[in-house]
């Protein structure tokens, strides 16, 4: 009997692994990363694709929430404190797509080390103007390679290479046990 039911149990295991496609699941990625005294900060799937004219909530260290802004077509936001606080940007983008990005207060103010005694050559001062034009070309150019970055870690992660190793060992452990079978109805 026990016989009869794994050979019709069989090509229905096999057709269940074998025909069986990956998932077609994103996560939502929110990053905030501090620009001299603004904070910027983009919103995109990790397929690629960008979270446009979504709200940002901004919420202060003791979970208030302090504002809100709204990110462009293409994902990105920007923000400029009004205090030094440790601030959490929450975008919730529906079906359960909700993403947090912490920055630290501390890392919004720019220090200088102090020199060892030796001369150094004074940095060129840029007018604000020209120094945000520079922020947002570089934004800009950076924003593919955050977003392929992004979208292959999103693909190429411990579970997946955990499940891997689980499907050959089950199926490695079954064709022992089949072995085992053959071997106990020859013998």
């Amino acid at each position: 009997m026990m016989k009869h039911f794994v050979r019709r149990l069989w090509p229905t295991l096999f057709t269940l692994v074998v025909m069986t496609g990956p998932a077609l699941a994103h996560n939502l990625i929110l990053e905030a990363y501090p620009f001299g005294e603004t904070i910027a900060g983009e919103a995109f799937f990790s397929d690629g694709v960008m979270v446009g004219e979504s709200v940002v909530e901004i919420i202060g260290p003791d979970g208030e929430r302090i504002g809100e802004v709204l990110t462009d077509p293409h994902g990105s936001f920007s923000y400029t404190p009004t205090e030094s606080l440790d601030l959490t940007f929450r975008l919730d983008a529906g079906a359960g797509h909700v993403a947090e990005a912490t920055v630290a207060a501390k890392t919004l103010d720019v220090q200088h080390p102090p020199t060892s005694g030796r001369s150094v050559v004074a940095p060129v001062r840029l007018s604000a103007g020209v120094e945000a034009e520079i922020a947002a070309v570089i934004r800009e150019q950076l924003r593919p390679m955050r977003q392929d970055l992004a979208r292959y870690s999103a693909h190429s992660s411990y579970p997946v290479v955990l499940g891997g190793i689980g499907y050959i060992v089950g199926l490695a452990g079954l064709g022992f046990v089949v072995m085992a079978r053959r071997r106990k109805l020859n013998a």
